[in-house]
């Protein structure tokens, strides 16, 4: 019975062995693999320390996965140390990827915009820089939502601007320039400030659109 037992055991030992050994094989062919799928990534992106397809990653992970700048380094070289074909890349700093995510959105601002007669606006006014306040403006088709709710990939900064003071004339001439970019607006959205409503109100009255407000409780 001892021989018997031992035997199993022995047999079941053997099987556990087998099975990581097939479990170990399978992760490394699979980083073969993906090492196959890596491009070589040492061409340099123009004007730039670092290649293409580094810039496209880091700013993929804080764009679409809200990681922080300080995290995407850190993860970027955890992932980048299981291949050889890119463990020895140089990682960036989280610097330089605030310097990235800021020029594509100058980018995003300062680019033409799609001529429609379905956008409305989405005006704030509430957040401070020092002693200025920032006047944003968003833009988006209505056609594009059709019942789902309201991301970012829908929306489309179209203005922004530092003001000492806010007044009716500021706001005007920016939702002026915001209308200017895009074509017909047909809807004018905002919060209930003493700044923005009266302004609102005149603009969708001489350019025939609706306006909406919403207060905070």
């Amino acid at each position: 019975m001892d021989a018997e037992r031992e035997r199993i055991r022995a047999d079941e030992e053997h099987k556990r062995a087998n099975k990581l050994q097939s479990e170990i094989d399978l992760v490394l062919k699979k980083n073969q693999e993906i090492e196959k799928l890596i491009p070589k990534i040492g061409k340099k992106a123009p004007r730039r320390w670092y290649s293409i397809i580094m810039i496209y990653v880091f700013i993929r992970m804080v764009r679409d996965a809200a990681i922080s700048f300080r995290a995407a380094p850190k993860a970027i070289h955890i992932v980048f140390s299981q291949f050889d074909a890119v463990k020895n890349q140089r990682i960036l700093t989280n610097k330089s990827i605030a310097r990235w995510i800021s020029q594509i959105g100058l980018y995003k601002v300062n680019s033409p915009k799609e001529q429609a007669s379905d956008w409305a606006l989405i005006i704030d006014n509430s957040v401070q820089i020092s002693t200025k306040k920032l006047l944003v403006i968003l833009g988006v088709r209505l056609s594009r939502l059709q019942g789902k709710p309201l991301n970012f990939e829908d929306v489309e900064t179209l203005v922004m601007e530092l003001h000492d003071s806010s007044n009716e004339t500021t706001v005007y001439k920016a939702l002026e320039q915001a209308q200017n970019k895009v074509g017909k607006i047909v809807m004018v959205c905002a919060d209930d400030g003493p700044d923005l409503r009266a302004c609102i109100k005149l603009f969708c009255k001489k350019k025939r659109c609706w306006s909406s407000f919403w207060y905070h409780s």
